[in-house]
């Protein structure tokens, strides 16, 4: 494995020609482009929020490459990344393959199950690299349209998972390279010819940290990157970054009782019992020690007036994190038939529907 950073200095005269034109391609086709935000409320643009602190103008980021472009275009790199977040918010199907804020945490909950995720750049067939890795690992390929929406859909979730779990502050670049390196599940794969815009970008992304795995031939000597030279070193090469998961040895998740089915959530009816209406109902959920997961302790009869509390032992959990749980356990109590749950506020409130009962899990 190699890891270094650098400046153009450290780089050959070819490699620093390849960096100038890709650079070169990236401003031209941004050309009277601006940004256009993306399905997150909390980071709609989060790479221009790494390296910037908030959206610039496009007038602000295209003089910061240019004014690098040839005398050190490694130092242009970061601000190239946001010229590619601009690129990608204008082009179609983008919008479409960015999780929003909810989606984006079961993404991050999920990953704790998996090897990490990968995103693919370069020629080489996909359908190949994804049968070769998972035949011996789990990992989830992050995908864009595009040859280069996969790599911008990766970066969009680090610099997220950098903001949500390392606490990374806005226009800390620095401090978000450092976190996707050593403790985001991402991973870039390069494979097949590459065009002088995807090396660059491949180098940028290095750049804020994403490992790499790269062919022999890869002309830049910068950046934490393993060589594989074809599809079996490529599955041998992905777990050899200390960010990506061996698969940690977690106990399983609770199972759902039987009586629970996704298919009762479409039940429509009116209710006969309304429970957890009244001021005094709460539905709290906070972190504490569960001796027995999955476990529901109850005092008393469902009534107006109704406490429920959540407790899970796990970390980190943040407040957005607490609002993703409190929502999804909201939701999997209307899969007990003839029974439906929302939130209203600080209470849940309970509908079921005539002849049936919450009995079944209390």
């Amino acid at each position: 494995m190699s890891h270094s950073h650098g400046t153009a200095t450290d780089l050959g005269p070819e490699a620093v020609a390849i960096l100038k034109r890709g650079l070169g391609e990236l401003l031209k086709m941004t050309e009277g482009l601006g940004f256009e935000p993306l399905t997150s409320k909390r980071y709609p643009l989060p790479l221009a929020i790494a390296v910037y602190g908030d959206v610039p103008e496009p007038s602000v980021v295209r003089p910061d490459v240019e004014k690098h472009l040839h005398s050190d275009p490694v130092a242009a790199l970061e601000s190239a990344l946001v010229l590619l977040e601009i690129a990608q918010a204008n082009a179609t199907g983008t919008a479409e393959t960015i999780p929003d804020d909810g989606q984006f945490l079961s993404l991050a909950f999920s990953s704790k199950r998996l090897n990490g995720w990968i995103a693919l750049l370069g020629d080489g067939d996909p359908d190949e690299a994804k049968e070769a890795i998972n035949a011996r690992w789990q990992f989830k390929f992050i995908e864009g349209p595009g040859r280069l929406g996969g790599l911008y859909a990766l970066l969009n979730l680090l610099c997220r998972y950098g903001f949500v779990y390392g606490r990374i502050a806005p226009r800390d670049s620095h401090g978000m390279g450092h976190f996707i390196e050593d403790c985001t599940p991402g991973l870039l794969v390069c494979r097949g010819a590459m065009t002088d815009l995807e090396l660059t970008l491949s180098l940028a992304a290095m750049k804020l940290g994403v490992p790499a795995l790269v062919a022999p031939d890869f002309p830049f000597a910068l950046g934490r990157r393993v060589t594989a030279a074809g599809l079996a070193e490529i599955a041998d090469g992905v777990t050899l970054f200390p960010n990506i998961r061996k698969l940690l040895d977690l106990p399983e998740l609770p199972k759902l009782p039987d009586c629970l089915d996704a298919e009762n959530l479409a039940e429509t009816f009116e209710p006969a019992e309304v429970y957890g209406t009244s001021d005094d109902s709460y539905y709290v959920f906070r972190k504490g020690s569960v001796p027995e997961p999955g476990s529901v302790t109850v005092i008393g009869k469902p009534a107006a007036t109704m406490g429920i509390q959540l407790i899970a032992e796990a970390e980190p959990l943040d407040a957005f994190d607490r609002e993703c749980i409190e929502a999804r356990a909201a939701r999997t109590i209307g899969m007990l038939q003839g029974v439906r749950a929302h939130q209203d506020g600080d209470r849940l409130v309970v509908e079921v529907a005539p002849g049936h009962a919450l009995d079944p899990i209390l």
